[in-house]
């Protein structure tokens, strides 16, 4: 079986939505994590969690890191750069900061992950492969060792192997197994670029207080009977809870819905595979990729549905034109169209 084959087989069986529209199902991984998701709320490789409203180029993990003794740094194979600045969702000057895009470095190339743009081509080099899974851009070593998603609006996740513990640097930490000395500040990697002071942002439920209904309604999904499995699994909801708050009272009137949906799908992410659901968002945030179909002015979209069958094969992502750039998905009516990615 040879490497494409094998890439293909971990792109359909990873980070998998369930075949119920009402349930959320993302694929277990046993690799240690950290995340930068809304505006933004970090948690390191060894479980430090902050809120950092940094403008500028941040280096979020590398192995090449300095030695302990503070002689040359050693090299390394790796760079996650992300861009944090004005929220491109909310589009105004603010205090509160997010990830807009990202830069994958593998053995000197570049791949470039920036909000709301075309998704990447898939690509599968030598050192590293990228795939379209879903609503996720993914980016893997070859060998295994380091996953990056991008869910293409303010969502980041790196994975990393055991093997890397205590061998990287950056806002993630060093995976040492020691949350106390990962660092928050993030001077000590910024990456280039010109870089703002970051700030402590009033509340931004206490500024806009007409906007707390309707945080706490949606984001009471995470303290609701829908997160029980998650829960039962020790994880800490009420930071989660209080996270998910904390972005949707800051969007603007026009992107709540999509706030909303999304600080739900980043909860689910550190549920360890364990099954949730939507609640009464499920017809809001079900849509995990758009299809467009019809020609000129009876053009319309419908929701991609995931999995779905095709001669006799299941697909979890869109199916890739051999002759085009394209691809297709079949959707929630049943019928095949183009994916908006």
């Amino acid at each position: 079986m040879n490497c494409i084959v094998l890439v293909c087989l971990a792109v359909l069986l990873a980070f998998v939505e369930a075949s119920s529209a009402n349930e959320i199902f993302v694929k277990r991984t046993l690799q240690h994590h950290c995340y930068a998701v809304g505006d933004p709320h970090y948690k390191t490789f060894d479980n430090k969690y902050f809120n950092f409203m940094g403008h500028c180029r941040y280096v979020h993990v590398t192995d090449y890191c300095p030695k302990k003794d503070g002689g040359k740094s050693r090299l390394g194979h790796f760079k996650v750069i992300a861009n944090t600045g004005n929220c491109a969702r909310i589009n105004v000057p603010s205090p509160v900061s997010c990830v807009n895009s990202v830069d994958v470095i593998i053995g000197g190339e570049t791949v470039h992950l920036s909000y709301l743009s075309n998704s990447p081509a898939p690509k599968y080099r030598p050192e590293y492969t990228v795939t379209i899974e879903g609503a996720y851009v993914v980016v893997r070593t070859i060998p295994s060792g380091l996953t990056v998603k991008w869910n293409k609006v303010h969502g980041l996740w790196i994975y990393l192997d055991e093997r890397f513990r205590g061998k990287v640097c950056g806002l993630c930490g060093n995976f040492d197994g020691n949350p106390n000395n990962d660092g928050v500040n993030g001077y000590p990697f910024r990456a280039g670029g010109k870089c703002g002071a970051p700030q402590t942002p009033q509340h931004p439920c206490e500024k806009k207080p007409h906007r707390r209904p309707v945080a706490l309604k949606d984001c009471g999904v995470i303290k609701s009977h829908h997160f029980a499995n998650c829960r039962s699994s020790g994880k800490d909801l009420e930071r989660l809870y209080h996270d998910c708050v904390y972005d949707v009272c800051a969007e603007t009137v026009a992107t709540m819905k999509d706030s909303s949906c999304e600080a739900i799908k980043s909860a689910s992410e550190e549920c360890d595979g364990k099954l949730v659901s939507w609640g009464h968002l499920e017809k809001k945030c079900k849509c995990q990729v758009e299809a467009e179909l019809g020609h000129g002015n009876h053009k319309r979209k419908e929701c991609c549905h995931f999995p779905f069958k095709h001669h006799d094969r299941w697909y979890y992502v869109c199916i890739k034109n051999k002759h085009s750039l394209s691809s297709w998905c079949k959707t929630e009516n049943g019928q095949f169209a183009s994916c908006l990615l």
